[in-house]
């Protein structure tokens, strides 16, 4: 095989996707697996490398999703043929989603359609990262674009009880 996929195969990556985010990786990960020999591509599992069971060396081209840091100090000494998905490293070339437009977009369409009295809440994590930075910039410029006021409201990332009360006392004011 030409090209390995680095991925933990025990594992969905949803971080906070939920179930639907889940269901579509899996799907997108068995369609890919079982094509994988005609697309000349190989699954390495990241416990196995980590292990020290697979050559790398053996593959052209080394794309890894989202690896651990130990995957990562392996695959640093081979940066010419390593391509990191959503991870970004100095002197390694990256595939990314740019979240900041990806959230404009799907903002902006909604917003084209929407009265202008709609009243527009931002979902987010308390946790900071630079996605959740990045996303919540690209619904800013959004709003700023159609001079929309917007509120900004940052949950736990596991307490379902703070969450619910934190949404439940929004002001949310009803047509009348």
């Amino acid at each position: 095989f030409k090209t390995a996929v680095i991925c933990n195969l025990n594992e969905t990556h949803i971080e906070r996707g939920g179930a639907i985010a889940e269901s579509c990786q899996q799907k997108l990960f068995k369609i890919l697996i079982s094509h994988a020999e005609e697309l000349n591509l190989k699954f390495l599992d990241i416990n196995k490398i980590i292990e020290n069971k697979e050559d790398l060396s053996k593959y052209g081209l080394l794309a890894a999703i989202q690896p651990p840091e130990k995957i990562i100090r392996l695959l640093s000494a081979m940066p010419h043929k390593t391509i990191m998905v959503n991870r970004y490293f100095e002197n390694m070339s990256f595939v990314s989603t740019n979240h900041r437009q990806a959230v404009f977009d799907a903002v902006d369409y909604m917003l084209c359609r929407c009265p202008a009295s709609s009243q527009l809440f931002y979902l987010d994590w308390k946790t900071e990262s630079f996605v959740s930075r990045e996303r919540r910039e690209g619904f800013i410029d959004a709003c700023s674009r159609h001079k929309c006021f917007y509120r900004i409201c940052k949950f736990h990332s596991s307490d379902h009880e703070v969450n619910y009360k934190i949404l439940s006392e929004l002001p949310i004011e009803k047509d009348s």
